[in-house]
């Protein structure tokens, strides 16, 4: 089951691609600009790491991070009694 949940391969590579243009485009637009390197520049590529750190631990499900799935239950049961 936990397999199965797992995001797909597509949509790792697309997060990838975006992330890579994404940076490719800001160093760009600075290089362009016609200033040194910006002092957000690191900033941001420590964002970008960040982001898609969160989803590679939050998509497995033997990862460090464990989240509560008691939301998703109590919801279930509610559906369950109040449902069409």
């Amino acid at each position: 089951m936990g397999y199965q949940s797992r995001l797909p391969g597509g949509v790792w590579l697309l997060l990838g691609a975006l992330s890579t243009f994404g940076m490719l485009g800001i160093g760009f637009l600075v290089g362009n600009s016609g200033s040194t390197r910006s002092t957000l520049t690191p900033v941001l590529a420590f964002a970008f790491a960040t982001v898609i750190t969160l989803i590679a631990v939050l998509d497995r499900p033997d990862g460090h991070v464990a989240i509560s799935q008691q939301p998703l239950l109590d919801l279930r049961a509610y559906l369950a009694t109040h449902g069409d």
